[in-house]
């Protein structure tokens, strides 16, 4: 979010296109390649990472709901991440972001399916206030609240939409909802 860019002091405007020319260059050194890029942001001649990786493929994972980003990471990536307020934290509004990555993924010949999946879902424990997640400007979604059955009930509808790994973001952050949180993850199938 801008606020991550201002205190780092990173141009924000652009920002996709300078990803797509960062992304071009590290995946190839990530694969073991020397590199040389002369771009609009960036400019390298004959750079290599080393020591050289062994085996030389990291896998990658895109945090992104928005096409232009999908487009440019997903016949990269081995997996796909969403966060809460992109999908409104709910089960419908991750069906409608997954069905528009499986298009993208259809448009790109990219298998969907063997796309590990995982997204961020915001959970109100005991005590818990609200949170904003650094970015005052935009509208946080409801948490998922209720008793721990309930809350059980509700993380497994996003497995069964095919999602391979839920984070669970929680409101507060403190030692006690961390245990609170632990009786509910002992509890999913």
């Amino acid at each position: 979010n801008e606020i991550d860019y201002r205190a780092f002091v990173f141009a924000y405007h652009h920002r996709v296109s300078r990803f797509e020319e960062a992304f071009t260059i590290i995946r190839q050194l990530l694969d073991g390649k020397k590199v040389s890029f002369n771009g609009t942001y960036y400019a390298i001649e004959n750079c290599e990472l080393l020591p050289v990786l062994d085996p030389p493929k990291v896998p990658l994972m895109v945090g992104s709901t928005g096409p232009r980003m999908l487009e440019i990471t997903l016949p990269h990536v081995k997996a796909w991440n969403a966060w809460f307020t992109s999908f409104g934290n709910t089960p419908g509004g991750l069906r409608k972001i997954l069905s528009d990555v499986q298009v993208i993924c259809d448009r790109l010949y990219v298998d969907y399916d063997a796309l590990s999946k995982s997204v961020a879902v915001l959970v109100q424990a005991p005590g818990g206030m609200g949170r904003n997640a650094g970015d005052v400007s935009s509208q946080i979604p409801s948490p998922l609240v209720g008793s721990r059955d309930q809350l059980v009930e509700s993380l497994v509808k996003f497995y069964a939409l095919g999602i391979d790994e839920v984070q669970l973001v929680l409101d507060p952050i403190t030692i006690d909802s961390i245990a609170w949180c632990g009786e509910i993850i002992r509890q999913l199938p």
